[in-house]
């Protein structure tokens, strides 16, 4: 009659029979994925005792001619162990090994012994436990690498000196050719080539894809930090933007800069900005205009004219500009315009309304009128916006000016 058990063996001394003396040839499997048993001779078998007994592994068999006792110990947890009588072959589903074991919930990867706080990647299903047999954690349904594990790829077919072209990792390293990266994504350039992350937005017009490098090596041979940044250009389009980074040592000592280039249809470069020690140089500028005021976290809204509605008995001068106002990019306000009222002496209201108060000064300011004989002078209260005009002590009928308020004074 074949033999047909299950024996649970354990780590408690004397030792579990598995096979006696006469029983004839017997396939012996250890069923668990995580621990190992020791074979031996006597039920006074040690585990981890080389000298006495012989360790099988994980979802490992062997095959036993049943001619002497075989008996079994364990370091501790309680073990599986399939016998068969007259067995000599065996197909175990599960695969283990030192590092490593999968089971129905999928593939689990440690940093050497499998144990708590020493997995390093998982690969399951959908409906895995999202616990592996340590207590380690693990989201279900997919590819979890943890801190300790990272993946490296290579320009080559195997690792060499600066041909790692990516490391994902969780924490810094160095490989075997020592390549080393920090924890992250770390994407490197290969002999001068400047090899980095590629965002393609998988528009059907796009024709190339916005592109970032950093840590390229000068084709010369000289060593540099250097970073660059390309826009997409889509189908019809090919001008677009660089920005290039140099760090010292590009040209000399403090020769770091950065660039802002335009490349036209015709691959033209044009250096539309550099900055560096000696400060930034713009080659061609239509102009600095500050921001809208109330809209810089929004909309960033360049600055335009703002006209001043005239409160009541004034009028504009015909054929010249309407009073109006603008933040410039220094933080000043800019007055312009003019208009005519009939003869008042002292102070009176010019604009209809108060202005907001990004436009007014701290302190009460006031801008002199272009032709100081005949035009009056603009002030502007702090407190409450009102912009008025002032003749001084002399009588008038205009207020024309053209002039530029400090805020902060």
């Amino acid at each position: 009659m074949t033999d047909l058990k299950t024996v649970y063996v354990n780590g408690v001394s004397p030792a579990d029979l598995l096979v006696a003396a006469g029983d004839g040839i017997h396939l012996i499997s250890n069923t668990d994925v995580n621990n190992t048993i020791w074979l031996s001779r006597t039920n006074a078998a040690i585990a981890n005792k080389p000298d006495d007994a012989t360790d099988l592994g994980p979802q490992s068999f062997v095959v036993v001619n049943g001619e002497e006792d075989v008996y079994a110990i364990t370091t501790g947890p309680t073990v599986a162990v399939r016998i068969i009588g007259g067995g000599v072959g065996y197909f175990q589903s599960g695969i283990t090994g030192q590092g490593f074991f999968a089971n129905a919930d999928g593939a689990f990867f440690y940093n050497g012994t499998p144990g708590p706080g020493r997995l390093i990647e998982s690969i399951t299903g959908s409906l895995a436990s999202g616990s592996d047999p340590f207590g380690n954690t693990y989201t279900p349904g997919g590819t979890d690498l943890f801190s300790g594990g990272e993946v490296l790829l290579y320009s080559t077919a195997s690792p060499q000196l600066r041909k790692l072209v990516v490391a994902l990792a969780g924490q810094g390293g160095t490989d075997v050719v020592n390549n080393g990266w920090a924890p992250g994504v770390t994407v490197y350039g290969v002999n001068g080539s400047p090899v980095g992350m590629t965002m393609p937005t998988n528009a059907p017009n796009e024709s190339s894809a916005p592109f970032v490098a950093a840590g390229v090596i000068n084709p010369a041979g000289a060593a540099q930090l250097f970073n660059q940044m390309y826009s997409g250009r889509m189908s019809g389009a090919p001008d677009y933007v660089t920005v290039v980074l140099f760090s010292s040592g590009f040209n000399g000592p403090t020769g770091s800069q950065g660039n802002l280039n335009y490349i036209d249809t015709a691959a033209g470069s044009h250096s539309e900005a550099l900055w560096g020690q000696g400060g930034i140089f713009i080659p061609l500028c239509n102009g600095i205009k500050a921001v809208k005021p109330g809209t810089a976290d929004t909309t960033l809204t360049p600055e335009v004219w703002n006209v001043l509605p005239l409160a009541s008995g004034w009028s504009n001068i015909v054929g010249q500009t309407v009073v109006q106002y603008r933040m410039l990019a220094d933080g000043a306000v800019e007055w312009a315009g003019g208009a005519t009222h009939t003869a008042w002496t002292g102070s009176i209201q010019l604009g209809a309304s108060a202005i907001p108060a990004a436009y007014r000064p701290t302190n009460q300011q006031w801008i002199p009128g272009t032709i100081a004989a005949s035009d009056a002078s603009l002030t502007v209260n702090p407190s409450t916006g009102i912009v008025s005009a002032s003749t001084g002590g002399v009588s008038l009928t205009q207020c024309r000016i053209t002039g530029r308020m400090p805020l902060g004074i």
